[in-house]
């Protein structure tokens, strides 16, 4: 099975395409629609799943939580451009084996403020990139209101931020 990683390519080519009409200001200004969030911060969340993703692949255990957060990220567009590049060469470098059904992973989560009880869900790494590119949308669409909000909607696409299924039902 061959990884077709051309939507993910697409939507973090995207992001690419927005961050170079951005100015820094535009993107650390706090949004109030975002609970004082900036687009930027946004912006950083996205990335970090995918490394997080690509980083932990070789241990098979995935921890999000576990995740590093680089604030460099969200006021520096050129190192963000940067992280997306290797995000997707890193695709380009997956086995096949590692994309196979029985090619097993285990995602380690915690859904207490204590950080007690782990819990162990067995995945696999095709489920972990469609969970990493579902929640880049659900951000877009955050970064999108972001935007909305200081006047630069026209810095996007109609599309940007919509899942994929709304978009399905929309166009049928």
């Amino acid at each position: 099975m061959q990884m077709n990683y051309k939507i993910h390519a697409t939507t973090l080519n995207d992001l690419k395409q927005l961050l170079t009409r951005l100015s820094v200001e535009q993107m650390t200004i706090s949004i109030n629609a975002l609970s004082g969030s900036s687009i930027g911060q946004h912006f950083r969340h996205i990335v970090e799943f995918y490394i997080c993703l690509f980083n932990q692949l070789q241990t098979k255990i995935i921890n999000y939580d576990l995740r590093k957060r680089n604030n460099t990220l969200e006021t520096n567009p050129i190192a963000y451009i940067m992280v997306i590049d290797e995000i997707l060469s890193c695709f380009k470098n997956l086995k096949s084996s590692q994309l196979e059904k029985n090619h097993h992973l285990e995602l380690q989560t915690c859904f207490h403020l204590t950080g007690e009880e782990t819990q162990i869900i067995t995945t696999s790494l095709a489920r972990e990139l469609t969970y990493c590119l579902d929640h880049c949308v659900h951000h877009q669409h955050f970064i999108k209101i972001g935007l909305i909000e200081q006047g630069l909607g026209n810095f996007i696409h109609s599309d940007f931020g919509i899942a994929f299924s709304t978009l399905k039902h929309l166009n049928s």
